[in-house]
Order: C-alpha cells, then sequence, then structure tokens
C-alpha cells in the first residue's frame, strides 16, 4: 500500500507542519501518477502549481532561490541596492540517519558559463555567508571588508536526519557580466550515504543584468 503524508512549511522557516497522512487500502498499480485540482467557481481564476519536485524517498536535494529577479551593477538611490542580491540555498535530508562530509561548491558565472572575477575589484563580490539548521559546516566566513576572493565557495556540510538546513549568500554586483547574466549554481555531493537521485542535487538561478545608460531593455521569460 502507499502511505502518503501531507506537510508544508512557509518560506524562510525550516520545520514541517503535517497536514494529513493516509494509507492507501487498494494494491498499488505499477505506475504512480500524480496530479494537482482546483476549484473555486466562475471562470476567471487561475491556480498556478510550480516549483514541484518528484524524487524518492531517502533522498538529499538543494534548491536555491534569489530575493531578485533583475540586477543593475551600480547602486542607485530609489531603490538603494539595486546591486545586492541574496541567495536562499536550501538543503534537505529527507534520510531517517545524520549525513557528514557532504561536498558544498556555489559557483557564480557569467553567461558564458566562465567564473566571474570576486573580491573587492572584481565583477561580483561576495560579502556574507550564513547559515541555520545545519549540525555543522564548513565554509569561508567572508565580510564586507574582506569579501571572498573568488566566486568558487567550496565547504562541506553536516545535517540531522529528517531535516532542512538553509545556506544564505549574499554579494555585490560592480560590472556587467558577459551576455547581461549573473548565473549561481550550487552543487551537493553526499560522501556516507547512496543518494538514489542525484538529478535534484544541482540548483541554478540566472539573473538578468540591465545595462546602464541604456534607454530600452528587453526581457525574455519562459513560461512553463
Amino acid at each position: 500500500t502507499f502511505e502518503v503524508i501531507i506537510r508544508w512549511k512557509r518560506e524562510g522557516q525550516t520545520n514541517f507542519t503535517e497536514l494529513m497522512r493516509y494509507v492507501t487500502t487498494d494494491i498499488p498499480p505499477a505506475t504512480l501518477k500524480m496530479g494537482f485540482a482546483a476549484s473555486t467557481g466562475w471562470a476567471v481564476n487561475y491556480h498556478e502549481i510550480r516549483n514541484v519536485l518528484v524524487t524518492t524517498p531517502g533522498d538529499l536535494r538543494v534548491v536555491k532561490k534569489a530575493n531578485k529577479e533583475i540586477l543593475r551593477s551600480v547602486s542607485g538611490t530609489n531603490p538603494i541596492g539595486q546591486n545586492e542580491v541574496t541567495y536562499a540555498i536550501e538543503v534537505s535530508n529527507e534520510t531517517n540517519s545524520d549525513i557528514s562530509n557532504i561536498n558544498f561548491k556555489d559557483r557564480v558565472t557569467d553567461g558564458v558559463g566562465n567564473l566571474i572575477a570576486g573580491g573587492n575589484f572584481g565583477v561580483f563580490k561576495i560579502t556574507n555567508i550564513s547559515t541555520s539548521g545545519f549540525k555543522s559546516t564548513q565554509l569561508p566566513n567572508p565580510t564586507t571588508s574582506f569579501p571572498l576572493t573568488s566566486n568558487e565557495i567550496n565547504g562541506s556540510l553536516n545535517m540531522y536526519g529528517n531535516s532542512v538546513g538553509i545556506i544564505t549568500v549574499t554579494g555585490v554586483l560592480n560590472n556587467i557580466p558577459a551576455r547581461n547574466l549573473l548565473t549561481n549554481t550550487v552543487t551537493i555531493t553526499p560522501t556516507d550515504i547512496q543518494d538514489q537521485d542525484l538529478e535534484n542535487n544541482t540548483s541554478t538561478v540566472s539573473i538578468p543584468v540591465n545595462s546602464e545608460n541604456v534607454d530600452v531593455s528587453v526581457l525574455q521569460k519562459k513560461c512553463l
């Protein structure tokens, strides 16, 4: 039989709240299909399902999000901080066991795929890295005065069983990257478990960068 458990958590929280639990009575078919349905009446309501992730039980996965959809290479005055971006990297250990020595790599590249120069005089400088929810971490500790000299973050993570950890990375864009695109890719690799689904061990966020002193810019977005 199938045991169906529905849990949810709000953005920024680390703990899930269980909404329902159900065990099927019929023998499951050979193929499992998932579907979503919603209705509020009338003919003008739109329902969107986004960020759906389907994976196997006992999985380690990562999801990255950014707090901006567009960036500039200058701070600006209204609003201030148009060239600053914060990434939230959510790592989920869906196994019952603690996991040690998870290899962590986070890279900031341009639209061509080249690693962007860091530091005070680089195109993009990482000024802060903070963590929550992990058993322990080994990551760099940059500051505004002493940013990372490289935009490749390497480290390791230790997690409790059935837990979620969040890594927050903040950086400032000082110049326009190639093809006006800032791409951030994170990869996690477990070393002491056999992860059955490696496709969700990598997550990428790409942010378009506005060119300065340009009257018109066009942003094309793909709708799923």
